[in-house]
């Protein structure tokens, strides 16, 4: 699977998406990249606050960050820390699911 993070819209009033993919993941077969698909699909209640389209290569879980709410929560300084504390929670949650379940 691939962790990645699209921006949308820079600054202030824009938005990004964190996403898990295969789409980047070239080197895997069609049947790999199902079984991926299908390992996830089991964990999805660990992130509620995602999106998930099991059918799709690009953005099987997504998750919308607004950069304005962000900034407003108060709980981070920029837009930016909270991207990366998005990244790292959709990494930390699914890498540990993914790493145990092929070894």
């Amino acid at each position: 699977m691939v962790y990645d993070v699209f921006v949308g819209k820079t600054g202030d009033a824009g938005q990004t998406t964190v996403r898990l993919q295969t789409q980047g993941s070239d080197e895997l077969t069609e049947e790999e990249r199902e079984l991926l698909k299908s390992r996830a699909s089991q964990h999805t209640e660990t992130l509620p606050d995602y999106t998930w389209r099991f059918h799709r290569k690009v953005n099987v879980g997504f998750k919308q960050v607004g950069h304005e709410a962000v900034i407003q929560d108060d709980s981070y300084e920029t837009y930016v820390d909270a991207i990366v504390d998005e990244l790292l929670t959709l990494t930390e949650t699914f890498h540990p699911i993914f790493v145990e379940e092929s070894g």
